[in-house]
């Protein structure tokens, strides 16, 4: 398995200041506002690891990281990308509850 293709340090410095942007999705639809989404994402952010890594997706803006990541609810899924978007360098697409296992450097995270 490769690893991210985006730095984790970064990702993790930009969501600490709040330089991110959060897709109007998934990465919503699961929140009941907009101040509780991004709480819940920079939390996510600042605990992953280079364990949490799954894949990498090539989509039409460039390559999305995607990361496992375990919550007391259970797995969620973590599609993130550093490109500039409405100003800001962290791009979150997707941020929701796993639908299926999902296997990342670390091991399987389990819905």
């Amino acid at each position: 398995m490769d690893g991210p293709r985006h730095a984790l340090a970064t990702v993790r410095s930009l969501a600490a200041t709040d330089d991110f942007v959060v897709g109007h999705g998934r990465a919503l639809a699961m929140f009941d506002d907009v101040a509780s989404a991004r709480s819940a994402i920079r939390a996510a952010i600042a605990g992953l690891s280079a364990l949490a890594f799954a894949h990498t997706v090539e989509m039409p803006s460039g390559p999305f990281d995607v990361y496992g990541v375990e919550r007391e609810d259970g797995g969620w899924y973590l599609k993130l990308a550093l490109l500039q978007v409405q100003g800001r360098r962290l791009f979150v697409v997707s941020f929701h509850p796993l639908e299926f296992p999902l296997a990342t450097s670390g091991g399987w995270v389990h819905p």
